[in-house]
């Protein structure tokens, strides 16, 4: 294989983010851009012979579509989160992930921020020991004006918790063991039916780490987020302007590299693409978060809606 080529559908994020950040990478084709709401697109899209890869970025509502059709072709896929509108969707899903020859990935780009790998290298080297506590605050404006489509429907798969606080909730998982969550609150929905604009959980992990999350997609300004990630040999803090810290150790050369800033979103997006093209030229996905790791999300978003008190 010369270079992987990817068909992707979404005319959002999709065709405005992943395909510019594929089509920057080599070894990477793009073959096609298709809306979802044109179902016959997506079908020849899939069936197309010089597609190597399914990279699904519909509404939550559409993806088990996408990905049936994707599968059914035998494309490699690379499907969006929250993954589908609902659990039972995320379940079915991931069961044709288990049982496909083909490479199903999930689309967790942000895994791949340069201080969120710093800190995944740091829990995995020991330097922080082991966690107990994750504090982590998020103030953006991105839904400060929200459309009117599908992200505002609680029903269809919207709102901040699956747009942003699934990556969050997937950060505490790979770090601490799986989240369990005790309480949640939601606001920012002010009819009914619109869905939430920020959140705030608190709970525990499997491997005893408490964790608290207050994120809200609705503020005035962009802020930095702030987590503080305690250990027993030594604390990490990413501050509100968007430094590095780390108590009682010293941080790595690499880490002025990793502070955050607005830019570290692509710097995320462009490293994942390289990652799924390696993925899908060698048939080898290991370490990369797939189908499973969407339904364990879902998981966790279906048990916070279901604890939620709400907060207009």
């Amino acid at each position: 294989m010369t270079a992987v080529r990817v068909g992707v559908i979404g005319g959002g994020f999709g065709a405005n983010v992943m395909a510019p950040a594929f089509a920057g990478t080599d070894g990477v084709e793009v073959a096609g851009v298709v809306s979802p709401r044109d179902r016959a697109a997506v079908a020849e899209l899939c069936r197309r012979d010089d597609v190597d890869l399914i990279s699904v970025h519909s509404a939550p509502a559409a993806h088990e579509a996408d990905v049936v059709a994707a599968l059914e072709h035998g494309r490699h896929v690379l499907c969006d989160k929250p993954f589908g509108a609902g659990l039972d969707a995320a379940r079915r899903m991931a069961g044709l992930g288990a049982a496909a020859d083909a490479l199903c990935l999930l689309n967790f780009e942000l895994r791949y921020e340069p201080w969120r790998r710093l800190v995944t290298s740091l829990i995995d080297a020991g330097t922080i020991g082991t966690v107990e506590a994750i504090d982590w605050h998020e103030s953006r404006p991105n839904w400060r004006v929200r459309p009117r489509g599908w992200q505002s429907d609680r029903t269809a798969g919207g709102g901040w918790l699956g747009a942003s606080v699934s990556h969050t909730l997937d950060a505490i998982r790979l770090w601490a063991g799986r989240p369990e969550i005790a309480s949640a609150a939601f606001f920012g929905g002010t009819r009914s039916g619109l869905a939430e604009t920020g959140c705030a959980l608190a709970g525990g992990t499997e491997r005893g780490a408490r964790f608290t999350v207050v994120s809200s997609g609705a503020d005035a300004r962009l802020v930095a987020p702030r987590v503080v990630i305690s250990g027993t040999e030594a604390t990490f803090e990413l501050r509100a302007d968007g430094g590095l810290r780390l108590d009682d150790a010293t941080l790595p050369p690499e880490a002025s590299a990793a502070e955050w800033g607005p830019e570290t979103f692509m710097t995320a997006v462009r490293t994942w693409c390289a990652l799924v093209r390696d993925a899908v030229m060698t048939g080898d996905a290991a370490g990369l978060p797939t189908f499973a790791d969407g339904l364990a999300c879902a998981e966790l978003l279906a048990d916070a809606r279901a604890k939620a008190s709400w907060a207009d």
